[in-house]
């Protein structure tokens, strides 16, 4: 995806009031946060590994739109710029997180398939 669609779907996102996680789990969080006698509105602090994108299928904006902010961990250059151009509170983290098992050249492969995905 091109750094220009990545910017117009958070523009487009920031305008659509609804659930921002790919099926709805930013809901689900809130909701046992609610259950559990939190203020959902008041800030808090989040660890978001994976984070993906900072607006689309995104398990923590819901959480950041509410004051909370937090340290998400991706893999990425551009995922970077857009956290720190959507998501300022943020502190991003440019690094795959794997299991102390995972040999180097297995982590390369993973990288090399994610790039492939990315261009395709």
């Amino acid at each position: 995806m091109t750094l220009l669609k990545h910017i117009i779907t958070c523009l487009y996102y920031l305008f659509i009031p609804r659930s921002y996680s790919q099926l709805g789990e930013d809901l689900v969080i809130l909701n046992h946060l609610e259950w559990l006698g939190k203020n959902i509105k008041s800030p808090g602090f989040y660890v978001d590994i994976g984070a993906f994108h900072p607006l689309d299928g995104s398990n923590t904006y819901k959480l950041y739109r509410n004051g909370s902010s937090g340290v998400v961990i991706d893999v990425g250059s551009q995922k970077k710029f857009l956290f720190k151009l959507f998501r300022s509170r943020d502190t991003f983290i440019d690094a795959a997180v794997v299991p102390d098992t995972f040999s180097e050249k297995h982590i390369c492969l993973i990288l090399m398939v994610m790039v492939l995905q990315l261009i395709v």
